[in-house]
């Protein structure tokens, strides 16, 4: 495990990289149609390096072609997202990051996010609390949803699986980045989260800081948790999930809808 000040200065050196691309880069299109950019390849190529030289016993999972090598030793594993919210990145918008998860026996360990743009970092250490800039934070505490509640999820909401009744007393917003959005939920920036198909790289810090301040992984139906071992394989999420305090999702299911029911 390494410190919190090195990934620090581990992310900011990758976010270096990132900046010398942003607002100055021309995407590519995956298979399944997602962005990536040189930026992308350069990080992802950086981290892995300095991992497998820091820590060679170590496995690294990252999103760049599905990138996998598993531990010579242990069951602990470096989750790698080089840039989360290409498209932001691509659009010269500020929501985007660098993830570096850690998992360990099978279970999130651990982990840090640099947003380059807005000089914020999150990081969870184990048995430590959870940071934003430094300083411990903690979710929001349960309320009756109301006109200022805060649902963060993708732009494509309304194209996806699910829609936000017109009942909804409050707002509901998305930055183009999950990791974002979960750290900004574990550090008390919102009320809950909705998912769609994210993968492993989309989750693990976030889910480490959420772990630490009592936050859950729900389906809409109220059903617990996923598949790591799908997810350690590359595949996303089987259904979407709504994330927070399990009082206030409860809450928020009451305003969504399945597309599947309509």
């Amino acid at each position: 495990m390494i410190s919190t000040a090195y990934a620090q200065k581990l992310l900011m050196e990758a976010g270096s990289v990132a900046l010398r691309y942003f607002r100055n880069v021309e995407p590519m299109e995956k298979q399944d149609r997602s962005y990536v950019t040189a930026a992308d390849l350069e990080i992802q190529d950086y981290l892995n390096e300095t991992l497998f030289r820091l820590c060679p016993d170590d496995g690294i999972i990252a999103e760049e072609a599905n990138f996998r090598r598993d531990p010579k030793n242990g069951n602990t594993y470096w989750v790698i997202d080089p840039i989360d919210g290409t498209s932001a990145f691509v659009n010269g918008l500020p929501v985007w990051g660098i993830s570096l998860g850690i998992l360990k026996d099978d279970q999130p360990f651990g982990g840090f996010f640099y947003m380059p743009a807005t000089g914020d970092f999150y990081a969870i250490q184990p048995n430590g609390p959870a940071l934003r800039n430094g300083q411990p934070a903690q979710m929001r505490q349960t309320r009756t949803l109301h006109r200022e509640s805060l649902l963060l999820t993708q732009s494509t909401l309304h194209r996806r699986e699910y829609v936000v009744q017109p009942t909804y007393p409050g707002k509901v917003q998305g930055y183009g980045s999950c990791v974002a959005h979960l750290c900004l939920l574990a550090t008390g920036s919102a009320d809950a989260v909705l998912i769609g198909r994210a993968k492993i790289w989309d989750l693990v810090v976030g889910w480490a800081m959420l772990k630490r301040n009592g936050g859950v992984f729900q389906t809409l139906n109220g059903g617990q948790g996923f598949c790591l071992s799908e997810l350690m394989q590359g595949q996303p999420l089987a259904e979407p999930m709504l994330v927070g305090r399990e009082s206030t999702i409860a809450q928020y299911r009451d305003y969504l809808e399945s597309n599947r029911d309509l």
